[in-house]
């Protein structure tokens, strides 16, 4: 099962359109819960219920998400021991993984689009500690994810069980990268902007 949730970064909400009887608006990533419209009546759903939602996803709705699957031992292991030769700390696919191999998370959201991974929403212009990670969709604009002093990490992109709070890419500048060391000119920004989507950045978030 595949979510295209879409996070609205000014107004700080995610939100998803199944079909037009029935779509969801998620705060705090959920954990503030997930409130549900459909044929007209509206609902919440307390966030330690969604996994209840998505069963019924599931039943009513598979051919439009996908089915809602959990990995084999093996597919966990190949996945964690895959995760192992980049990280040292690993999480478990315990939600699925997609067909071209990424886990999904709680919220059935692809972890690439959480990660940014292969550059495929933004590249990175560079990251300083307590301050955030500068990264660009065009070469023109610059956008930074914060700096998460609880989990003394950088913000992901989308509000998360992890970062309930996560306030998204933010609006930088020239100025703001001069500051902080960076510039626009390392080789490359130049080489990973075709490794951008436009399409999957609109498809998934709404910027500042």
């Amino acid at each position: 099962m595949e979510l295209n949730w879409k996070y609205d970064i000014p107004n700080q909400q995610l939100s998803l359109t199944v079909t037009e009887d029935l779509s969801y608006i998620a705060k705090g990533g959920g954990t503030q819960g997930i409130f549900k419209t459909y044929n007209g009546e509206e609902s919440t759903i307390a966030y330690e219920k969604w996994p209840n939602e998505k069963v019924w996803l599931d039943n009513n709705f598979s051919e439009i998400v996908g089915d809602l699957s959990r990995p084999t031992l093996q597919q966990q292991e190949d996945y964690m021991a895959y995760l192992s030769t980049f990280t040292d700390n690993p999480v478990p696919p315990a939600f699925g993984i997609s067909e071209d191999g990424w886990a999904y998370d709680r919220m059935q959201r692809k972890t690439k689009w959480l990660q940014n991974a292969d550059s495929c929403l933004m590249v990175e212009i560079g990251r300083i500690e307590n301050v955030g990670i500068f990264e660009t969709p065009d070469g023109e604009n610059i956008y930074k994810r914060p700096w998460c002093a609880y989990e003394n990490t950088y913000y992901n992109t989308m509000p998360c069980c992890v970062f309930p709070d996560n306030p998204g890419w933010q609006k930088s500048s020239i100025e703001e990268l001069e500051e902080n060391g960076l510039d626009m000119t390392n080789p490359w920004i130049e080489e990973n902007i075709p490794n951008v989507q436009p399409d999957l950045l609109a498809r998934h978030f709404i910027l500042p």
